[in-house]
């Protein structure tokens, strides 16, 4: 039986219930032993980040230490409350792409004859001229 790497409780095996797992040492965690939950676990590997346990992050701070160069770290996140501002900002993403699209498709069944330039959208608009009083002064 697997234990969590924190607190070391045998995991249990129930099918709704997931755990961390450390993409570098493989161990296995409690999501709340680690400051996730469930949907922040999920968003997590929907976007294909990895997440590393405290003590693989502390060694690869130490291995970085040296004067060889090193290759860029994976993204990770360590918190919770990151997971969540991420999530934000995805359904934010998300939202905007939608009513963008949702705008364009109106304006193209608004203006049909506008939007046919080789199948990218062209604006019905042109800059307005300027006028120039010829009988003011040029101040300067």
């Amino acid at each position: 039986m697997a234990k969590c790497g924190k607190c070391n409780v045998i995991l249990t095996r129930a099918t709704n219930v997931t755990h961390a797992r450390c993409d570098k040492c493989n161990l296995l965690f409690h999501l709340e032993c680690v400051g996730f939950t469930p949907a922040d676990w999920s968003t997590l590997k929907d976007l294909n980040k990895a997440w590393f346990c405290n003590a693989c992050n502390k060694e690869m701070r130490v291995a970085r230490t040296d004067s060889t160069p090193a290759s860029p770290a994976p993204t990770k996140i360590t918190s919770g409350g990151e997971m969540s501002a991420l999530n934000e900002v995805l359904k934010a993403i998300q939202n905007n792409t939608s009513a963008l699209n949702n705008f364009i498709e109106s304006q193209k069944m608004e203006n049909p004859n506008s939007y046919t330039n080789c199948g990218q959208s062209t604006l019905p608009w042109t800059a307005p001229r300027q006028t120039v009083d010829m009988e003011s002064p040029i101040l300067d």
